[in-house]
């Protein structure tokens, strides 16, 4: 299924600025990737961050990236948010 988000929400509104907050020192580490993604292999997970100078990406076991605190909190971060707009999706 899909989520469009339209409304505006204190809740919602300060979890996507805790997802951004968390993904703004990733994205410091990690270069825009100038070609092709390689494909997603079955037991790895990506994390893709679209920014205005193009596409920053990187990718590793789902242990691997949940345990690194940089990698981990965006994780953290990102389910926390699709959470609340699950919730508040199916509360409407």
């Amino acid at each position: 299924g899909v989520i469009v988000w339209e409304v505006r929400d204190a809740e919602i509104d300060a979890r996507i600025e805790t997802l951004l907050a968390a993904a703004r020192p990733l994205l410091a580490t990690i270069g825009v990737w100038e070609s092709a993604r390689p494909p997603l292999t079955a037991d790895h997970a990506r994390i893709s961050l679209l920014t205005a100078e193009g596409i920053h990406f990187t990718d590793g076991s789902f242990e691997k990236l949940a345990a690194d605190p940089s990698t981990g909190s965006v994780i953290d971060a990102g389910a926390a948010l699709m959470a609340a707009l699950i919730d508040r999706s199916q509360a409407r």
